[in-house]
């Protein structure tokens, strides 16, 4: 397996292109922004004239996109890839789409011809850092025997976990970011409740610190003291996340008030400036409902 070619080249993308292509791989590369794709010539790899000659005798096609709409497009769109897809070849979403959505793509692959042991979901964990080293955490649901021949590619990117068959990584993938997305929201809240208390941030932080919240605590005190979101998950994306994890929900009857709560925080964050940044920055729209407590001393409080 040594023609690869790997479809999105964002903040992710491109650091998992990356290492491919150092790692010797014949790599071609198509990006919606095609300027994205440039500095993959020097890496050695071939920017693909269009989005439909990108997959042309590839043993390996790689999504790396946004969401279910980016994905579609490049799927099933007027250009799309999914006619144009040798029977040979093995096909790896590591976007974070969902089951709902995924379910949908394997039924309509199947029906072009794909065999379906070649459809894979390997949905990842981590950030532009982990992408960079190549410490990715990735779920992967499909044919075992599929997920065996693919290991060598994995091994470039991260840590490779066999979840089980088809959309079992996109559901895991969704449990693991309810987590991600709700107790950012709980730590906005913490904050913002210091915040109506008179409490310094800092005193606030390092108290969080000692508590169950430490891990996100250490992970974003940064960006809360220096109020840099400089994004490496974006609050547009969490939004996305809560969406799909509030739909796969409904639909089977379930009602997630935590989430329902998180999706109304992270809406409401991207609806200005700060959609595009970190989205630890929905602290700072959930601290803007603090005005200063009134609180009489020696209440106990």
């Amino acid at each position: 397996m040594n023609k690869i070619t790997f479809i999105g080249l964002g903040l992710m993308g491109s650091q998992m292109a990356s290492r491919l292509a150092q790692a010797g791989y014949q790599l071609t590369v198509w990006n919606r922004t095609a300027s994205k794709s440039e500095a993959f010539k020097a890496l050695g790899a071939s920017i693909a004239p269009s989005l439909s000659d990108s997959v042309d005798d590839a043993d390996l096609i790689i999504t790396m996109l946004s969401d279910p709409d980016a994905l579609d497009s490049v799927l099933f769109g007027p250009s799309g890839i999914a006619n144009h897809i040798p029977k040979k070849t093995i096909y790896i979403d590591m976007s974070t789409t969902g089951p709902l959505y995924w379910d949908k793509v394997c039924m309509e692959l199947v029906s072009l011809g794909l065999p379906k042991a070649n459809i894979v979901d390997g949905p990842v964990l981590g950030s532009v850092p982990q992408a960079q080293s190549g410490t990715l955490d990735i779920f992967v649901g499909g044919d075992p025997e599929t997920f065996e021949r693919i290991q060598e590619v994995f091994k470039i990117l991260g840590n490779a976990t066999y979840v089980g068959m088809h959309s079992s990584a996109a559901s895991l993938k969704l449990v693991i970011n309810s987590c991600l997305v709700s107790l950012q929201c709980i730590f906005g809240e913490a904050l913002c409740l210091g915040d109506l208390f008179n409490l310094e941030t800092k005193t606030v932080l390092d108290a969080l610190e000692k508590s169950s919240l430490e891990p996100i605590v250490r992970k974003k005190r940064a960006n809360i003291e220096s109020q840099d979101f400089t994004a490496r998950f974006t609050v547009g994306n969490a939004l996305k996340d809560c969406e799909l994890i509030a739909e796969a929900s409904t639909v089977n009857g379930i009602d997630l008030k935590v989430i329902q709560a998180a999706k109304e925080y992270f809406y409401n964050a991207s609806q200005g400036e700060l959609v595009n940044q970190d989205y630890s920055a929905v602290t700072k729209e959930i601290r803007s409902q603090a005005t200063p407590s009134k609180i009489p001393e020696g209440t106990g409080a």
